[in-house]
């Protein structure tokens, strides 16, 4: 897939948007939850105003994603409601595994969270090994590898490719990404040309 389109991903710091867009920044990935570093009506608003697209990931802390299906149909939930305050109705929801995990041991958390949510809207984060094998195995549509834990590889299909190591832009610390145009039929906001 070329990924060719700028973007970053950034928690508790919320960079300047002005300066997201005049460094040539395209998308941002947020956080639907958490305490601090939760995504904002306000910053969404923000975001849209200069025309940078808006994607979500959710993630319960830890290693919540080896925590079985009932947790991913759970979680789904939990996310789908916050997509649904936001005012994002529909927009996929990339599930992070935000550790070195065994694919098989993540696996039933996203048949949960597909269940609920369905494929189109399930996407995944994490290792190569990991959204290769859940993306191979048709538990995720939308695919946002790391490169921590990848062992240098990249796997073709991967929607989003998040780099390292995190810099500082607008004011805050981010993690810079490269998206397909493909990519943002899982973002709201801005189009990929």
């Amino acid at each position: 897939m070329n990924r060719t389109i700028p973007g970053v991903d950034y928690s508790f710091g919320r960079p300047n948007p002005e300066v997201l867009k005049a460094k040539g920044y395209r998308f941002a990935m947020r956080y639907l939850t958490g305490e601090g570093k939760a995504l904002t009506r306000a910053e969404i608003a923000e975001l849209h105003k200069v025309e940078l697209a808006v994607g979500v990931v959710y993630e319960a802390g830890g290693n919540r994603a080896g925590e079985g299906k009932a947790a991913g149909e759970a979680d789904a939930r939990t996310a789908d409601a916050a997509v649904k305050a936001l005012g994002l109705d529909g927009l996929p929801i990339y599930f992070a595994v935000d550790y070195d995990a065994n694919p098989g041991q993540v696996e039933p958390y996203f048949a949960g969270a597909k269940s609920v949510l369905g494929l189109d809207r399930t996407g995944g984060y994490g290792s190569e090994q990991v959204v290769s094998a859940l993306h191979g195995a048709g538990l995720i549509q939308w695919v946002w590898q790391t490169v921590a834990w990848s062992g240098g590889k990249v796997y073709p299909d991967a929607h989003l490719l998040q780099h390292a190591p995190s810099i500082n832009v607008g004011g805050a610390a981010v993690d810079v990404n490269d998206a397909s145009p493909e990519a943002f039929g899982s973002l709201r906001g801005a189009s990929p040309a």
